[in-house]
């Protein structure tokens, strides 16, 4: 019995340092300088409620202010069946913590911060509505 908890021991040390070695995600402040690389699709997911996550794409037309884009939502309850919203969101900009703030129509409100790793990007935050709310990730296709 001895004999196998060592081992055991050894290799769980290993996967912790390979998962702690594999890098943080760095936040990049959004200025005008780096809009062209928020242009395009993002795919990813919301939470509206702990322990649900329902899929969300996000498409940046405009990589200048005010910045354009499209925010889909899939998956939303409206009497009985699924939906998709789409929402418009006009005016983007740029708010003093660096980061992308989208006030919507149906009051919605998005605020966006950026995370880069090398090729990969992601947009991570939160969404405010008056039905929902909640966490919001995305990443770069």
């Amino acid at each position: 019995m001895k004999r196998m908890i060592f081992p055991g021991c050894i290799v769980l040390v290993l996967v912790s340092l390979a998962f702690v070695s594999y890098g943080e995600m760095q936040k990049i402040a959004i200025s005008k300088g780096n809009l062209a690389d928020l242009k395009g699709k993002w795919t990813g997911s919301r939470s509206p409620k702990p322990g649900t996550t329902l899929s969300t794409d996000l498409e940046i037309s405009k990589e200048s202010l005010p910045v354009h884009a499209k925010l889909i939502f899939y998956n939303v309850k409206k009497r009985g069946k699924s939906d998709t919203e789409i929402h418009e969101l006009k005016g983007g900009k740029i708010n003093d913590k660096g980061n992308l703030l989208f006030e919507g129509r149906a009051s919605l409100k998005l605020e966006l911060s950026l995370y880069k790793e090398g090729d990969r990007m992601k947009l991570e935050g939160q969404y405010f509505s008056s039905e929902r709310g909640g966490p919001i990730s995305l990443e770069k296709k």
